[in-house]
């Protein structure tokens, strides 16, 4: 395929040279040529040294991928919702839905009224599910993950387009759900940020968390009875009213209650942190498989233990965490795979302070899997090396991945 751009004083023109003959009376061909299809570039054939060319009016009109940098909620569902008008507009014209070029480059926007149009080319023939797929993974990277229903709708419909029965129905069904969940809750991105639900970009930790540098409110509430206790306490032994106690006995009371106090709330934490947890100290998870279908899927066992890595159940490679027992493994028993703390949205769910609600991704391609960073805040290391924005790395055996603060190593025993 040869593309190629035409100007003139009025217009401009997306060129495109299929590869192969061109069947001019083909039903398509007519059908593009002779309607005005909403949705579909306009169109014109012209042949130029005994080739056919297509020519795309493009006046006025951007590349999809010049136009986004950071995809909102709202501009996702606005991009799926007009594919699934224009594909709605083939079905009535008897198109194939294969024949759209769904590359980003040949996708445009009109900006007055965030109009979406696409190249129809007879004879390309690409199935617009796996079209869909490989254009939701650019997507992937364009989302503003400060924007949680941007998030959540994007992987959503990711999730759907790698399953083998995908049906471009179902992409309608999660959009209609997306619109239900925004009228049930009217408030915009912005107004959510600000509440405790929500993370910062300073500070991406769950809300009731204490911060590691800085005090919890129970320590602070503490100190400050305890400084009042003290001072009150001073204050009626200069007044005359405790004569026969020393002002050193005084001070050692004192400090004995706000250490079983200070005692009395580390206990306390130590119980909350064993019940949110699920393991107790000493304690290690094994991790095997049950059958999902025709494949198989790795789960926790609750009886016999096993070194994770050494396990014969697994059937398929996985990041197992260095620290035993403390954090779940990363199965790769999909193909692709998201890391984080946000409920909902990620397959694996690591909940510590420094690891962002989405974190990270690891995707399953011919060669491997690939890793990728998602913005987090603290970042994702493979061998001591920080990932860059929108970079990718393959894995290799024994690869240590360091998410934020957790370390893990990627082990294949089938590899």
């Amino acid at each position: 395929m040869e593309v190629s751009y035409k100007h003139d004083v009025a217009h401009s023109f997306l060129v495109i040279g299929p590869e192969g003959e061109v069947d001019t009376r083909a039903y398509p061909i007519r059908m593009v040529l002779g309607n005005e299809i909403p949705g579909l570039l306009p169109c014109r054939l012209q042949r130029a040294d005994g080739k056919v060319l297509f020519y795309y009016e493009i006046t006025a009109r951007q590349p999809l991928f010049d136009i986004y940098k950071k995809l909102t909620h709202g501009e996702l569902k606005n991009i799926y919702l007009e594919f699934l008008r224009i594909f709605g507009e083939l079905d009535m014209y008897l198109l194939d839905t294969g024949q759209l070029l769904l590359d980003p480059e040949y996708i445009y926007l009109d900006k007055e009224d965030n109009t979406l149009y696409l190249c129809y080319l007879p004879g390309y023939d690409k199935p617009a599910g796996e079209q869909l797929r490989v254009f939701t993974e650019y997507l992937l990277t364009r989302i503003e993950h400060q924007d949680p229903r941007g998030v959540m709708l994007g992987y959503g419909i990711y999730r759907l387009l790698v399953e083998e029965s995908f049906q471009v129905e179902a992409v309608s069904e999660i959009l209609n759900r997306s619109e239900r969940e925004q009228e049930d809750d009217p408030r915009t991105p912005a107004d959510l940020v600000g509440e405790e639900t929500m993370y910062t970009d300073d500070q991406d930790i769950l809300p009731g968390e204490a911060d590691e540098k800085g005090m919890g409110r129970k320590d602070l509430v503490f100190l400050s009875i305890g400084l009042f206790l003290a001072g009150g306490v001073v204050a009626v032994r200069q007044m005359g009213y405790l004569p026969d106690v020393s002002l050193p006995m005084m001070f050692a009371v004192l400090l004995g209650a706000i250490l079983l106090a200070a005692l009395m709330v580390w206990k306390g934490r130590e119980k909350e942190e064993e019940r949110e947890g699920g393991i107790q100290d000493g304690e290690e998870m094994d991790w095997g498989t049950e059958k999902k279908g025709e494949g198989e899927r790795c789960v926790p066992q609750e009886e016999e233990t096993v070194v994770l890595y050494k396990s014969p159940a697994y059937g398929c490679p996985v990041l197992v965490c260095e620290e035993t027992g403390q954090a779940p493994p990363v199965i790769l028993d999909r193909d692709m795979v998201v890391i984080g703390k946000m409920e909902g949205v990620t397959d694996v769910r690591l909940d510590r302070p420094a690891i962002s609600r989405i974190h990270a991704r690891i995707q399953k391609k011919e060669q491997g899997y690939w890793i990728a960073d998602l913005d987090s805040k603290n970042g994702t290391f493979v061998n001591g090396k920080k990932l860059e924005k929108e970079e990718e790395r393959l894995l290799q055996a024994e690869d240590l991945v360091v998410f934020a603060d957790m370390s893990y190593r990627f082990r294949d025993p089938v590899g």
